[in-house]
């Protein structure tokens, strides 16, 4: 019965870019937590960074207590409830959200714009105190 497969915890979540190193990157607060019943996980992300590191590329969170199913339909987007000086333009048109990524335990940063293909959040628009809180639920 998927109803008796219960569990819930605690992740270490991050903020990271896809490319470049960890340099001095450092966390203020990492309070994550998740709830997982038969294949559906549900998350509780709030990341704050005390120093971005050396990383570039794409913004990705990571950390995702368990690896997202690989089906496309299992890939479901959450929108970011609060974020804090994500850099760049972020108001209006430019507001963000987490994409799942298939066969990962990473979520993308994406920018909400007028089509098909919205761009990742570039990592150097990211600044030492970037705060990021989202809630989400994925299939393993």
């Amino acid at each position: 019965n998927l109803l008796d497969d219960y569990e819930e915890g605690t992740f270490t979540g991050s903020i990271i870019g896809t490319t470049g190193s960890a340099g001095s990157w450092a966390v203020a607060t990492n309070d994550c937590y998740y709830r997982k019943v038969g294949d559906m996980v549900f998350i509780f992300f709030k990341v704050k960074l005390s120093n971005k590191g050396s990383y570039t590329g794409d913004t990705k969170c990571g950390g995702l207590p368990f690896t997202v199913a690989d089906k496309a339909a299992a890939v479901p987007a959450t929108v970011a409830a609060y974020y804090v000086d994500l850099g760049g333009a972020t108001t209006g048109s430019h507001d963000v959200y987490m994409a799942f990524n298939a066969s990962d335990t990473h979520a993308y940063l994406k920018q909400i714009q007028d089509e098909a293909a919205p761009p990742n959040w570039a990592y150097s628009n990211i600044v030492d105190d970037s705060a990021l809180h989202f809630m989400g639920a994925y299939l393993t």
